[in-house]
């Protein structure tokens, strides 16, 4: 759910013609064709190598789904951090917040949202991170059939609003409107 997030948040940003480049250490695990999808924008962290930011672009940073010693500089310097949550036990809440707590010694903007979870379970899950991290924002992007269409077709829910009058219908219900929410705050 990370890098699909994170690349809707880049296409989202492209459709408003807000430049922006997509950093990635990781193009192998990615469900989609990332290559493919963002040819002249996309910056790929070899491993052991420095990140070298430019102040001039806007970028985001997806790191995988491994520990990276380069993500504390970049903690240092983004303007925000996002974590994505699929919450299905109380083992995962432990692990957010720590992951939250250890953050942010070096950068207080930190957004969590609750992905890809089951719909009775959300409720739990915002009623307990509100308690355990106050301070953070939390948004819930609902678990939706639409999401696989990247990962399948190589297609953002972006696309699909400019390819169907019924696609556009059942997104602006909500998929469309989480996200927007979430990116206005992020960005």
């Amino acid at each position: 759910g990370k890098t699909t997030l994170a690349y809707h948040c880049y296409d989202y940003q492209k459709r408003k013609n807000i430049p922006y480049k997509y950093c990635t250490n990781d193009i192998i695990n990615t469900s989609f064709d990332i290559n493919k999808l963002i040819p002249n924008d996309l910056i790929i962290l070899k491993p052991n190598s420095e990140v070298e930011i430019d102040d001039e672009d806007n970028i985001i940073f997806d790191f995988g789904g491994y520990l990276d010693s380069r993500v504390v500089d970049v903690a240092k310097y983004v303007d925000h951090i996002v974590l994505l949550i699929m919450y299905q036990s109380k083992a995962e809440l432990k692990l957010i917040v720590k992951a939250v707590n250890s953050l942010k010694k070096y950068n207080e903007k930190i957004t969590v949202v609750i992905n890809n979870t089951e719909t009775g379970m959300i409720f739990e899950a915002e009623e307990i991170l509100n308690i355990a991290l106050p301070d953070v924002d939390l948004f819930t992007l609902n678990r939706s059939k639409y999401f696989h269409r990247l990962a399948n077709y190589n297609k953002s829910v972006y696309d699909l609003l400019d390819e169907s009058k019924l696609e556009r219908s059942q997104l602006n219900k909500a998929v469309v409107p989480q996200l927007e929410t979430i990116f206005k705050n992020i960005t």
